[in-house]
């Protein structure tokens, strides 16, 4: 969930949506609760927002009951990309969607691999475990 900053996209979602926020760090849930509140996502307009401890890797929900899962910009930052999405795969009810955007190495621009490549040590110390060059 981090600090939510997607929030604002959500209000174009249904009526009376239960977004759960997942992050290993409990830090964000505060951030991630002032950006719901200030994108409108309230009770008061019939949303309920929550923020969970846990990890991509062992989502903490049923197999099968949710949704919809987005994920921007998370899968840099997780130890184990693949059981992340695999965890996608067994929360979602049938029909559910994977939302996501991510980053991810550059194939074109070798240069640009290079630097990634070369900051990445730094950008995950100070960006949450975020990794450049995957």
């Amino acid at each position: 969930m981090g600090s939510f900053p997607n929030a604002p996209f959500f209000t174009a979602g249904p009526p009376g949506m239960d977004i759960i926020g997942v992050d290993p760090n409990d830090q964000m849930a505060h951030f991630a609760g002032q950006a719901a509140k200030r994108a409108g996502l309230t009770a008061e307009n019939g949303h309920s927002v929550r923020i969970v401890h846990g990890v991509a890797e062992a989502l903490p929900f049923d197999n099968g009951s949710v949704d919809a899962v987005v994920s921007t910009l998370t899968l840099c930052s997780v130890g184990e990309p693949a059981r992340a999405v695999a965890e996608v795969q067994r929360v979602l009810r049938p029909g559910g969607q994977f939302l996501f955007v991510e980053h991810v190495l550059s194939e074109t621009d070798a240069g640009l691999a290079v630097q990634q490549r070369l900051l990445t040590p730094l950008q995950v110390e100070s960006a949450d475990g975020c990794h450049l060059d995957r």
